[in-house]
């Protein structure tokens, strides 16, 4: 060793030593002693392992293994912990190789036990605080996540090798772009940034993160950029929250100091009064001059009479003035939130804008003036029944609209029940006690026999208050009279009756010529047959066997018009009251067709029947034929004077478990401004004198009546009518 190297040997702050191949200390320098306390003579002639931390020393000796095995090698970087002398363990970091020539190792270390514990520290504070830290070398744009930072980003530590654009890649586009302009004057001129941005981890989760950078120059460069980046996203929905929570119940804050009277108001306060929050004075001086003069005298009383103690809440309500003059009702609530030496000195609490609740509540009691008046006028009965003390109450009213003398029933309920029409009192039974049972609104109408059986129409509508387990405890409701109402309506049915039989008159005025033909026709052949029978029995030639062909054919011929006059009293006749039937649909449309097949024929219209016609329905068979006619006999008209006309009916299983039945003609569609009005009664695109413009409005109250559905559909290429029934359990 020259004198140099011995020299730096012994002064250098590193620790320096030379070791044989059996791994013992040959040479060691002064800085040992300074970093791990042992003297020198402690440890020459050792081996290396007796100081290595247990936990280090396979990792160790590989280090030793790999230098012994490749001459060349020269190991650095390489960390492990060694042995102080007063028990406790350094951090080193190694650089050794080979001398030349010679057996023996040749080792520099550098205690790096502070750095160790700042970086462990870190990383351990990293999990406490869930904030990543990175790096960013400009000179060679090498990235550094640390493990945090990764479970940011949740992608895998070992494995997954982060590059600058990949990073960028996981904000939002916009974000990306708040980025760029940020990043700029980050690289550029070493001005730092703090924001919250939109973020999309690599499994596809999106939260927000808060980014923070710094820059580290040197002669007005910028050479390393760093900071942290931390998953913010259930921290911005519990303050959303909070802000949703005081937003939605339009919450004001203020704080109170009471030895100084500062009074701080948030910004929410500031809006529900109308003020800006820049320029408000905080002070007590701005509430007092804001609260109306005649609330202002109660409500101090109010705070003094909580801060005093002689009432445990304070909870006030008053009037302040907006700042577009009008005055708003406030809720003011708040409590002592700090005390010194027993006596408040920081009051805080809330502000309520509940105007819209003192308007309701001012609402009410004009709504219930108004109930009262109505009550009076339409002799509105009000009832209830007590379910737990089985008392039932009945004001004047009802008295009055079931003819009772109240002195004579004090407990109506029985004689209630004795007056209903019998043919609606197991209903009006059944409704009350289902309503109880079952915890229900109810509504109906009844009839009730007074006054010499006299009948009246009443209307009722009920409601169940139940308690806390959901038990029913008490049933209120009105009632009121409506026979004046179901006596219209019995002259509306009337006069709907006699419309009807009006239109179904004008139709069979609209198919008389064709009638006439259906039956004229079976009537001519009848009169052949029997003019061809009596010539053969006057010549007495006859011959059994045509006699007999002949009168099959007279009989069959008959039945034809036996169906044509059976198919113009169903028709004719009125099926409003009939009971609903289950009937295929082929069955209702053959009895129609009897009436119109010699029409159609005669005029070259071709008639067209497809789909599921076999389809059972549940209809008024009467009903149902007028409507179907009515609409066979529209497309008709419709169509008869054009080039190769037809009609289609078709059946079908619609997808909404429903059967579509469509009466379709070869027309080009109706014009939409008159598709508008088609459904009106009395409107009609017929001549003057030819139809009533009754026919589809009767055809839409008779299928609704059948809980179904018609229209105009108006995306068929041609003139489509629809009819839309509920399914019958018989299809199933």
């Amino acid at each position: 060793m020259s004198q140099i190297s011995a020299e730096y040997f012994k002064i250098s702050p590193e620790m320096i030593c030379i070791a044989n191949l059996k791994g013992e200390f040959i040479e060691v320098n002064p800085a040992w002693t300074k970093v791990l306390g042992w003297e020198l003579s402690e440890i020459l002639n050792k081996s290396f392992t007796k100081f290595v931390h247990p936990d280090d020393l396979e990792m160790t000796l590989k280090e030793v293994e790999e230098i012994h095995n490749f001459p060349q090698k020269i190991t650095s970087g390489f960390e492990n912990r060694y042995k102080h002398k007063d028990g406790s363990y350094r951090w080193l970091q190694w650089s050794a190789s080979l001398l030349k020539g010679e057996s023996q190792v040749i080792c520099v270390a550098r205690d790096i036990t502070q750095n160790k514990r700042d970086s462990i520290l870190l990383s351990e504070t990293e999990l406490v605080s869930k904030v990543g830290s990175w790096e960013l070398d400009l000179t060679n744009n090498d990235l550094f996540w640390s493990k945090m930072c990764h479970q940011v980003h949740e992608t895998d530590f070992d494995t997954y090798k982060p590059t600058l654009e990949e990073g960028r890649k996981f904000f939002s586009p916009e974000a990306q772009k708040i980025m760029a302009a940020h990043y700029q004057d980050l690289i550029t001129k070493g001005i730092g940034y703090d924001f919250e941005l939109p973020f999309i981890t690599f499994k596809g989760r999106k939260t927000w993160v808060r980014c923070v950078a710094r820059a580290s120059m040197r002669d007005g460069i910028v050479l390393r950029v760093f900071g942290t980046l931390e998953d913010v996203g259930v921290k911005r929905r519990e303050k959303s929250k909070n802000e949703l929570i005081i937003e939605s119940g339009n919450y004001g804050t203020w704080d109170w100091d009471l030895e100084t009277n500062a009074v701080y108001f948030n910004d929410r306060f500031c809006t529900m009064i109308g003020l800006d929050y820049s320029t408000v004075e905080h002070t007590l001086q701005t509430w007092d001059n804001l609260t109306h003069p005649e609330d202002k005298i109660q409500t101090y009383k109010d705070i003094e009479d909580y801060l005093t103690g002689k009432n445990p809440i304070y909870r006030n309500v008053h009037r302040m003035k907006h700042a577009n003059g009008k005055w708003i009702w406030i809720l003011d609530q708040g409590k002592v939130v700090e005390r010194r030496d027993g006596k408040p000195v920081r009051f805080s609490g809330t502000h309520t804008d509940i105007t819209y609740l003192k308007e309701l509540e001012e609402a009410q009691d004009e709504m219930l003036v108004r109930f009262k008046l109505i009550h009076a006028s339409n002799k509105l009965g009000i009832w209830g029944y007590d379910l737990l003390k089985k008392e039932i109450y009945w004001d004047d009213n009802m008295y009055e609209l079931f003819g009772m003398d109240k002195n004579l029933y004090p407990e109506p309920q029985q004689r209630w029940l004795e007056i209903i029409h019998p043919d609606d009192r197991d209903k009006a039974r059944h409704a009350f006690f289902n309503a109880i049972k079952e915890n229900v609104e109810f509504e109906m109408d009844y009839r009730v026999l007074i006054n010499n059986n006299e009948i009246r129409y009443i209307s009722t509508k009920g409601y169940v208050e139940r308690d806390q387990n959901g038990k029913s405890i008490k049933v209120s409701g009105i009632n009121w009279d409506v026979t004046k109402k179901m006596e219209q309506q019995e002259l509306i049915k009337d006069q709907q009756a006699k419309m009807i039989s009006t239109a179904k008159l004008s139709s069979l005025g609209e198919m008389a010529s064709g009638i006439a033909h259906e039956i004229n026709n079976p009537l001519a052949i009848i009169k052949g047959k029997a003019y061809h029978i009596l010539k053969q029995l006057e010549n007495g030639g006859y011959d059994l066997e045509t006699l007999k062909k002949e009168i099959t054919k007279i009989e069959q011929t008959s039945q034809r018009i036996v169906k044509i006059i059976k198919g113009l009293r169903t028709f004719s006749r009125n099926g409003d009251k009939d009971p609903f039937q289950e009937i295929e649909f082929r069955s209702v449309l053959n009895d129609v067709m009897e009436l119109c097949n010699e029409r159609f024929k005669h005029q070259g219209v071709k008639i067209k029947m497809s789909g599921e016609l076999d389809t059972v329905i549940s209809c008024q068979e009467t009903q149902m034929a007028q409507v179907l006619l009515n609409l066979i006999n529209n497309a008709y008209d419709a169509v008869v004077h054009l080039h190769d006309p037809w009609v289609e009916i078709n059946v079908a299983h619609s997808k909404n478990n429903s059967v579509s039945i469509k009466v379709i003609d070869s027309g080009l569609g109706i014009n939409d401004d008159i598709a508008d009005k088609i459904m009106q009664p009395f409107f009609t695109t017929k001549e003057v004198g030819v139809g009533t413009g009754l026919g589809l409005s009767i055809s839409k109250g008779i299928i609704e009546m059948h809980g179904g559905r018609f229209y105009l559909d108006q995306n068929c290429p041609n003139t489509s009518f629809v009819i839309e029934l509920p399914f019958s359990s018989e299809n199933h």
